[in-house]
């Protein structure tokens, strides 16, 4: 039986699969799908901040669901999960599985925290004994690229697809994403300080 516990902040959801028949690679497209139906219905009845975000959630099924017929493996069906709770912008909210190709969570598992300042990505706080510490990143400083791509279109490229209207709150958020990375992901940050720029 697939198991995977949701955590949200005053709800946890108990997300499972109704069937333990497994396929040679796992589930099938059809208990997939019953299960990913059984997870939208639930944040649909219970999720109790809806009337604060700008996630138009009938656009998420819509979006994601029909891609389960393409999928053939829990690690593949987890990343799709995945996809789908961000659209939430929630840090209370997460899968307690993961992959080894999982974005790592905010903000227990990232050592960066950045915020838009002047539409400028800039450094507010680093986690000492961290690799982003260990580089030689510091507060204040601007955050140019993330992998070769500009910061701007990397969060763009990550923000979600069923977003009614980015407002500043979505863009940190997702500007915190972006640079936590994932777990099997090697991150090149190029950033500016002061009149100087570097690569770590």
């Amino acid at each position: 039986m697939l198991f995977a516990l949701l955590f949200c902040a005053l709800l946890t959801f108990n997300f499972l699969s109704y069937s333990i028949a497994f396929a040679q690679n796992g589930l099938t497209s059809d208990q997939y799908e019953g299960d990913f139906d059984f997870l939208w219905a639930a944040f649909r009845t219970d999720y109790a901040y809806f009337d604060e975000k700008r996630t138009d959630w009938d656009r998420v099924k819509e979006i994601f669901r029909p891609q389960i017929r393409t999928i053939s493996t829990k690690s593949e069906f987890v990343a799709l999960l995945e996809k789908v709770l961000e659209e939430l912008y929630d840090d209370h909210i997460h899968l307690n599985t993961h992959t080894a190709s999982s974005p790592n969570i905010v903000p227990s598992r990232t050592d960066i925290w950045a915020e838009w300042i002047d539409d400028k990505a800039i450094v507010t706080g680093i986690r000492p004994g961290f690799p982003a510490a260990a580089a030689g990143l510091r507060p204040g400083m601007e955050i140019l690229r993330f992998n070769g791509v500009p910061i701007g279109e990397a969060v763009r490229e990550r923000m979600g697809r069923t977003i009614v209207q980015a407002g500043d709150e979505i863009k940190g958020w997702t500007l915190r994403k972006v640079l936590a990375g994932y777990r099997n992901q090697t991150r090149t940050i190029e950033y500016r300080d002061r009149d100087e720029t570097g690569r770590v």
